[in-house]
């Protein structure tokens, strides 16, 4: 099955409000907008959905949010299955392969964006300070341009600082998948 990125620029809607560069009448626009050029996209709508319901940052809807995502990539999987004439037996084994992928993907995002909730790290506010604020201007490039590729580096500068905090920097070093409002990057910046 191919990747739809088509969903991207809603969440790059989403980001933005998130950040408090857009408004929610501008969400809500660019979702009416796309509503309007895919009318019979669901998962287009789904992933629109989400990322309306995702800016609300309410954690009430995160399982419906989970629960309609992974009901358009059934559908979406069904439908590509069907139009390559697959056995019921190929499209049900393509299901559940692609459930759990999306599955483990939301796992690792929601686990690069909340942590562990049992053990909620901390980071010392000198070391925010460390090397004339160095750290979070560090970690302000990186949530910019998404560059998380730069993470290990923050790890080192934490480390420098004086940071022994495994958690933390067992996460900056770890193999992702990072996303944008990363725990850490978040703790450095002062957002959670």
């Amino acid at each position: 099955m191919v990747e739809d990125v088509r969903w991207q620029p809603a969440l790059e809607v989403s980001v933005r409000f998130a950040d408090g560069l857009a408004t929610r009448t501008e969400v809500w626009q660019f979702r009416q907008s796309t509503i309007g050029a895919y009318p019979h996209d669901g998962l287009l709508h789904y992933h629109l959905w989400a990322a309306d319901r995702v800016t609300e940052i309410d954690l009430r809807w995160l399982k419906d949010i989970v629960e309609q995502v992974e009901k358009a990539i059934l559908a979406a999987v069904s439908a590509d299955c069907k139009s390559q004439n697959a056995t019921r037996r190929q499209r049900q084994m393509v299901r559940q392969v692609a459930l759990a992928n999306e599955r483990a993907r939301q796992r690792s995002g929601l686990a690069d964006i909340f942590g562990n909730p049992f053990r909620p790290a901390r980071i010392d506010h000198r070391f925010l300070g460390w090397n004339d604020g160095t750290i979070p201007k560090l970690a302000q490039v990186i949530y910019e341009g998404r560059a998380f590729d730069h993470l290990p580096i923050l790890a080192d500068a934490l480390e420098e600082a004086g940071c022994s905090d495994l958690d933390i920097l067992g996460h900056l070093r770890g193999p992702g998948p990072h996303v944008r409002g990363c725990w850490v990057v978040d703790l450095c910046l002062g957002l959670s």
